[in-house]
């Protein structure tokens, strides 16, 4: 996949300078090539996530401060802990802490 694919999440576009910290962790969905595959859209070269917008400010913010992760307020518990599962941040999170 190419370097300059734009990040799609529910219609809010991230810009190319922010995906080398998103990619950079291999054992979640987004930093692995293998992974993310299935949600790269060939028509807009893009990868498309139709997930939870609010959930993913906190899964961005996670790839850009060194895997610290913070539940915003307004999102309930049970819908962020499985947009953390979906993105396979857990066992990175997990591991990192050992």
């Amino acid at each position: 996949m190419h370097v300059t694919t734009a990040l799609n999440v529910d219609d809010d576009l991230r810009n190319p300078e922010s995906r080398s910290a998103i990619y950079s962790l291999a054992g979640t969905l987004l930093g692995d090539p293998a992974k993310r595959r299935r949600y790269f859209d060939c028509a807009r070269q893009e990868l498309f996530f139709d997930r939870h917008r609010p959930s993913f400010e906190a899964v961005f913010a996670y790839y850009q401060t060194g895997c610290r992760l913070r539940r915003p307020h307004h999102v309930p518990d049970d819908v962020f802990l499985a947009e953390i599962e979906f993105y396979q941040l857990e066992k990175v999170g997990f591991a990192r802490k050992r």
